[in-house]
Formats: structure tokens, sequence, C-alpha cells
């Protein structure tokens, strides 16, 4: 789990956990390359392009492993743009559990070929 601040790191891993996920790992920011875990829940704030940079970089170190996006305000373009990156989903916010527990549970099949 990435995400700007304590809080907000606070508040989707309680998400996560309620979605059946467990989490390994926490990072204030944006997450490691090196982060070994074998699924990404990263809020990203604004996705721009440094983002989408790092992106293409944690899909490129382990091209398998689901990566869910969630932004504030998602657009179209910026769906796309994710996708085009490496990540698995773009999730708008705020976050429900319900709908966290299914994309990842989509996410994970999806990387399971």
């Amino acid at each position: 789990v990435a995400a700007g601040s304590r809080s907000l790191l606070d508040a989707i891993e309680m998400l996560a956990v309620a979605a059946g996920v467990r989490v390994a790992s926490r990072f204030q920011g944006k997450p490691p390359v090196e982060a070994a875990g074998d699924l990404i829940l990263w809020d990203a704030g604004f996705v721009d392009e440094a983002e989408l940079g790092h992106l293409a970089e944690l899909r490129e170190r382990k091209p398998h492993r689901p990566i869910v996006v969630f932004e504030a305000f998602p657009r179209g373009a910026t769906a796309r743009a994710v996708r085009e990156a490496g990540g698995t989903h773009l999730l708008g916010q705020p976050l429900e559990a319900d709908v966290l527990a299914e994309t990842v549970r989509w996410a994970w099949e999806a990387s399971q070929g």
C-alpha cells in the first residue's frame, strides 16, 4: 500500500484488510520500484507524467503484478494513460471496500493468466 500521507495509508490499509487483502508493507509516497509485494495499491493523488513514468518502472520490474491506482477525479484519458503505463485498474475516490475487493479479485485473476 502506498499513499502520500499517513492518514491515507491508514485508510487504504483499513479498506484493503476489509476487502480481504493482507497488507505486507506500507510506503508513504510512491511505492518503491523494488517493492516485493504481489499486488500494489497506490493512491497516486493526481496522476501526471511523473506518476506514469514510475508506474511504467513498477510494471517493468514485475510484469505480471497487479497495480491498482487511486485518483480523486479520474478521467477517461487518465484511465487510458494508467493502463498504457502498466496499471491494472484506476479507481476513483472515495473508495468503497466492496469495490476494492472486486477490483483486487479481478486484477489478481487476470495476473494469474
